[in-house]
């Protein structure tokens, strides 16, 4: 029988301020944490969550270059520090959800996207994550940089490692999953058009405002803010809506969790 899988992104310019190195929004990260919490017992579909890198992963991509490679001792000691960044932001989402009474678990994307894997192996640590969820604990994702032979390292977003996961599932039915949904908890209210309105509903195949996706986010980004969510979103293999709300409001999540409509944008 197949079952329903929800991915859930908590975008850094949520759980950061991405004006600031390295500060963490702490009252934001236990109210999105806590509508999870009190969703969880009726989602009637599994629950990936990924976190974006905010002031932490952009800040250091920025600093030393890094989205341009690494090739001196310099950027490969950013390469260290900005691991470590993006590390220690997702321990601390993992702890509140833990704190919760949540059972939430980092996965570790490096072996998966590292050039220098085959792709029999990532397939097989892919299926961890689904042992994962039939054990009935959350695997967290988050953006992170990767080895590479050529450049020295690549920045990996949550929206491209949600990308893969979705190809797996799609490409791979003996999994027995159907994505859902997707959503993505962002700093503003949705995709915005030329006047600043909120666009409600994208169709896929009529969307034609790319320009003015290039300014919808700020501070520290180098993954491509909201014009990268609504590339991954638009892709034509995806049959299943994908949600951007605004993160500041944690019950709108909350709301979305259980169903209802929201402020926000919806891709379908």
């Amino acid at each position: 029988m197949m079952k329903n899988v929800t991915l859930l992104k908590l975008g850094g310019a949520i759980l950061t301020d991405k004006g600031q190195p390295q500060l963490i929004r702490q009252d934001a990260l236990e109210g999105l944490v806590r509508q999870i919490q009190e969703c969880l017992p009726f989602l009637d579909s599994k629950l990936v969550i990924g976190n974006g890198g905010g002031s932490f992963g952009h800040y250091f991509a920025q600093k030393y270059g890094l989205h341009n490679g690494m090739s001196c001792g310099k950027s490969r000691f950013g390469f260290c520090e900005g691991k470590n960044g993006n590390a220690y932001l997702n321990r601390k989402l993992v702890d509140a959800l833990i704190t919760k009474g949540i059972y939430a678990c980092t996965y570790q994307i490096d072996m998966l996207f590292c050039n220098l894997m085959d792709v029999k192996e990532a397939t097989m640590n892919w299926r961890v994550l689904f042992s994962y969820l039939a054990e009935g604990i959350i695997p967290v994702v988050y953006g992170d940089f990767v080895y590479n032979s050529v450049t020295g390292c690549r920045i990996i977003s949550t929206e491209e490692i949600f990308s893969s996961l979705i190809k797996e599932i799609i490409t791979n039915p003996t999994y027995e999953y159907n994505v859902d949904r997707v959503i993505f908890c962002t700093n503003i209210d949705g995709v915005l058009d030329q006047t600043g309105q909120i666009l409600s509903v994208i169709k896929r195949e009529s969307f034609d405002q790319w320009d003015v996706l290039k300014s919808n986010y700020m501070g520290y980004d180098v993954t491509g803010g909201m014009l990268g969510k609504v590339k991954m979103a638009l892709n034509p293999i995806f049959d299943f809506p994908v949600y951007i709300i605004n993160g500041n409001y944690p019950e709108r999540l909350g709301e979305l969790l259980r169903g209802n409509n929201v402020v926000g944008t919806k891709i379908c």
